[in-house]
């Protein structure tokens, strides 16, 4: 979306410890798996509200599947017509895994 208006953004982040990219040797890591994003007015409107849903999988050692670390995450943010705004996070956690670090906001 464009516009002047606050973003949800999960960041994303894939740390490379050997050349080729993939952290293990079998192309591991995490990767989305789908997406959706929807916004109900984008003109003149009084309010607005947006949102976006996104499932990501982690195939690796821990899980050579990619279905017992299946997460989905669900932003959503509203904003009037005075400029105010709102926000919010939704994560559905299948399974956690210790040291992982959520970071959310708007920016």
């Amino acid at each position: 979306m464009d516009g002047p208006y606050p973003v949800p953004k999960t960041l994303f982040r894939r740390e490379v410890r050997r050349p080729g990219g993939a952290r293990q040797p079998w192309d591991a890591d995490w990767s989305r798996k789908s997406a959706t994003e929807g916004v109900d007015c984008a003109t003149d409107c009084p309010a607005s509200r947006s949102e976006a849903h996104a499932d990501f999988t982690c195939r690796g050692i821990f899980d050579a599947t990619g279905t017992w670390y299946a997460n989905t995450h669900h932003s959503y943010v509203g904003i009037k017509a005075e400029g105010t705004a709102s926000c919010h996070f939704v994560v559905d956690l299948r399974h956690t895994f210790i040291g992982w670090n959520w970071r959310r906001g708007c920016a």
